[in-house]
């Protein structure tokens, strides 16, 4: 992860905290209505995307003191996401009804390093870029080549819950980036399985990028 290239987050992008509602029906979000005028939401059902999960949303409104920056959630899409109230994700874009909340980064790790991460013995060029990742609101996780649902579209991976301060397991999206750090330096065992990985990604969904270890996130710009 040497060569800087163009950041897929934003620092100046506007950030959003998760925040579970246990008295939402289910596929249900709560925005203020100040939210609603600088969002531009029109009445009837709004598409959430997170990752390449798209939940088609009721805006349900009720008493509930939200800041400017929380988006209220009901506890079903938190359950199918495997995201945890308080996570904070930026705003890719609002348009036509549609808030795209993310990006949500994959880094694919060699089996060595998926039991490392798991214990959070992460080397310190992932500790960065995870925390990079924090600050400019998007999510970082880990997984290997074996924890894929293809049918499902959702994989294992392991991230830092920063409410908790633990590195935890759950079943996440396919992501809107994946990294490919399993075949770094030079794991030719593990090449062409990656390559067959990074192209079941693209088949599975046209809006997924991958990158080879060459790529790393920075704060600069484009």
């Amino acid at each position: 992860m040497k060569n800087e290239v163009e950041k897929i987050g934003s620092q100046n992008a506007e950030k959003f905290e998760l925040t579970e509602i246990p008295s939402l029906p289910r596929q249900s979000i709560c925005l203020t209505e100040e939210q609603i005028n600088c969002l531009g939401i029109s009445p009837g059902p709004i598409a959430l995307k997170i990752g390449v999960k798209v939940f088609f949303v009721d805006r349900h409104e009720q008493e509930i003191s939200l800041n400017a920056n929380q988006i209220g959630i009901s506890q079903d899409i938190l359950a199918e996401t495997g995201l945890y109230s308080g996570l904070k994700l930026s705003l890719i874009t609002n348009r036509n009804n549609v808030l795209w909340l993310g990006p949500i980064f994959a880094v694919l790790l060699s089996p060595t390093g998926w039991d490392m991460a798991k214990k959070g013995n992460i080397v310190k060029e992932l500790k960065y870029s995870e925390q990079l990742a924090h600050e400019l609101g998007y999510l970082m996780y880990y997984f290997t080549a074996h924890d894929i649902n293809w049918s499902e579209q959702k994989m294992l991976g392991c991230y830092l819950n920063r409410k908790t301060g633990n590195w935890e397991e759950n079943w996440l999206p396919l992501p809107d980036v994946v990294y490919d750090l399993a075949t770094f330096p030079g794991r030719k065992d593990l090449l062409e399985i990656a390559k067959d990985i990074l192209k079941q990604f693209r088949n599975s969904n046209d809006t997924i990028a991958g990158y080879n270890c060459v790529f790393s996130i920075s704060k600069k710009g484009h």
